[in-house]
């Protein structure tokens, strides 16, 4: 019998490796995902979609067209839809969905992960239970699961409290993630995070440790911020560099993966100091420095 080529194009990695799929095969119990349907992909589809929210400019004048009922002049569609919308939160809950499913395509689009979900209800993991809806899941190439959380309101230094920290390391933590990103449309006050982190251990490693802040030359703007796996965004442009923070930040989940295979850090790969990212040609900083105990 003759063998039959299959053509990598013809496999459906998205299916076969989707996030329910992965989170099924470890265990979870999954209630629900977020539909393309709830969110303007459903409307425009995923290409245009995609496109409007790499802009950071027609984001911001998508965002006047909700709040303020300014003409969306980008699309004629989409400023049709928004103007029917009776309900403002409604829309604005559009508005967020859509921003979510982006950022998972955008894992997928520019980092090759198999695939991704917004608005994941897992019902429960050991030890935690309510576990609740995940923003957005996206499952890496080595098949390692990666949490992202998003929030939204522009501008406010104060959006970033430890306990919204916290229970975003507990979710990641429950469904054994790689790693978690918070991801911010504002720059934080830095000396009130590291007073409130300064005194409390991170989850699970029970140890106190280092914040680390890193730049990249593409980004002008709010630096990435790094606590053990926990990765902060900040942005004052609807995400302007966004692609170019989430690059950083996949560079450093490697890094800390290469720094843990040579034994680098005092107590762990993720406690690294500023001083052994620099040795690998690192733009970083420390803001709190303290040993694992």
């Amino acid at each position: 019998m003759p063998r039959t080529r299959v053509n990598g194009s013809q496999i459906d990695f998205e299916g076969i490796f989707s996030v329910e799929n992965i989170l099924l095969s470890n265990g979870f119990v999954v209630n629900g995902v977020g539909s393309k349907a709830n969110t303007f992909a459903g409307i425009v589809g995923d290409e245009e979609a995609y496109k409007l929210f790499s802009d950071s400019k027609k984001v911001t004048d998508l965002v006047k067209a909700i709040h303020n009922g300014d003409d969306f002049l980008y699309s004629e569609v989409l400023n049709t839809k928004i103007k029917s919308i009776a309900n403002k939160e409604a829309a604005i809950k559009l508005f967020s969905n859509t921003f979510e499913w982006y950022i998972g395509k955008a894992i997928v689009k520019e980092f090759k992960a198999f695939s991704s979900a917004y608005g994941v209800e897992i019902e429960t993991a050991y030890g935690h239970k309510n576990v609740g809806d995940f923003d957005v899941l996206a499952v890496l190439r080595n098949l390692n699961l990666i949490y992202i959380e998003c929030k939204l309101r522009k501008n406010d230094k104060t959006i970033l409290k430890k306990e919204h920290i916290l229970k975003t390391i507990n979710r990641s933590n429950a469904i054994h993630s790689i790693a978690s990103i918070i991801i911010l449309n504002s720059e934080i006050d830095k000396e009130k995070l590291i007073n409130d982190v300064k005194y409390i251990k991170y989850p699970l490693r029970e140890w106190h440790g280092n914040i680390l802040e890193f730049s990249t030359t593409r980004v002008n703007g709010p630096k990435l911020l790094k606590w053990y796996d926990t990765y902060i965004i900040q942005s004052t442009k609807y995400f302007d560099g966004l692609i170019d923070n989430l690059r950083l930040v996949f560079q450093l989940i490697s890094c800390t993966s290469f720094m843990k295979s040579k034994d680098v850090g005092a107590c762990a790969a993720n406690n690294t100091t500023a001083v052994e990212y620099r040795k690998l040609g690192y733009q970083a900083d420390q803001l709190i420095d303290q040993n694992c105990t």
